[in-house]
C-alpha cells in the first residue's frame, strides 16, 4: 500500500498554535504517535478524521472512510451495551465478528443488556473499541486506546490490532508510553519533538 501522508498542515486554537506547515509520511501498518499530554496527538487524529474541519493548505491522502475512537467516553449512558453497539449500521452481532475480534466480543457479551451508564470505565472503553474494531475500515485511528483497561483487556486489544493489521487494516494510534504496544509487529514509533508549533513527526524506530 502507498504511504499515508499529511502535508502543510497548520492548525491551532486562539491561545496556542499547534501545527505550522506540519508534514508527516508513514508506510507503517501501525503508526504509534508518542508525546506528552497536550502535545497535539488527539488534535492530529481528529483532523485526519475530519472532526475539526479542513484547515487551509491541508493536504492528505488519508481516506474519507475512516473510524476514530477518542479518549472521551462516546457511549450513550441511557442505552444498553448492545444498544450502543447497534448504533453502528455495520455491527455484525456478537457471534459474527471476525476471528481477531471474537475474544473482545465474548468479554463484552457478558454485559450486553446492562445500561452503559452503570458500566465501569474499562467496560465502556472495551465496548467503544469493539464497536469500531468489529467493523474495520481501511484506516482506524485510536486515541490512547488502552486507557482504563486492565492488563488482560489490554492484551485482547493489542492482539486484535495485530491481527487486523496483518489482514491489511492500517492504524494510527496515540500513546504516552512506548511499552503499551511492545507486542505489535510491524509498527513504527513517531514522536513530536521540540516545542509548539510542530512542523513534523520524527520517526524514532520500531515499537
Amino acid at each position: 500500500m502507498p504511504p499515508l501522508y499529511v502535508r502543510q498542515l497548520s492548525y491551532g486554537y486562539p491561545s496556542q498554535e499547534i501545527f505550522r506547515d506540519l508534514s508527516w509520511e508513514t508506510d507503517a501498518q501501525v503508526a504509534v504517535l508518542e508525546g506528552p499530554s497536550g502535545c497535539g496527538k488527539t488534535t492530529l487524529l481528529r483532523l485526519l478524521a475530519g472532526h475539526l474541519g479542513k484547515p487551509e493548505s491541508f493536504e492528505s491522502n488519508f481516506p474519507r472512510r475512516i473510524r476514530l475512537v477518542l479518549q472521551d467516553d462516546g457511549l450513550f449512558p441511557w442505552l444498553t451495551t448492545l444498544g450502543n453497539l447497534e448504533l453502528s449500521p455495520a455491527w455484525p452481532g456478537f457471534d459474527r465478528v471476525g476471528r481477531a475480534i471474537q475474544p473482545i466480543a465474548d468479554a463484552v457479551s457478558g454485559y450486553a443488556s446492562q445500561i452503559a451508564g452503570t458500566l465501569s470505565f474499562g467496560q465502556r472503553r472495551l465496548v467503544e473499541l469493539l464497536r469500531v474494531l468489529a467493523c474495520p475500515t481501511p484506516v482506524i485511528l485510536l486515541d490512547e486506546p488502552l486507557n482504563f483497561l486492565d492488563s488482560a483487556r489490554r492484551c485482547l486489544i493489542v492482539a486484535a490490532i495485530n491481527d487486523l493489521a496483518s489482514d491489511g487494516t492500517r492504524f494510527a494510534i496515540s500513546s504516552h508510553y512506548e511499552s503499551d504496544f511492545g507486542h505489535l509487529s510491524g509498527s513504527v514509533r513517531y514522536k513530536f519533538v521540540g516545542d509548539m508549533p510542530y512542523r513534523d513527526l520524527t520517526r524514532v524506530g520500531p515499537v
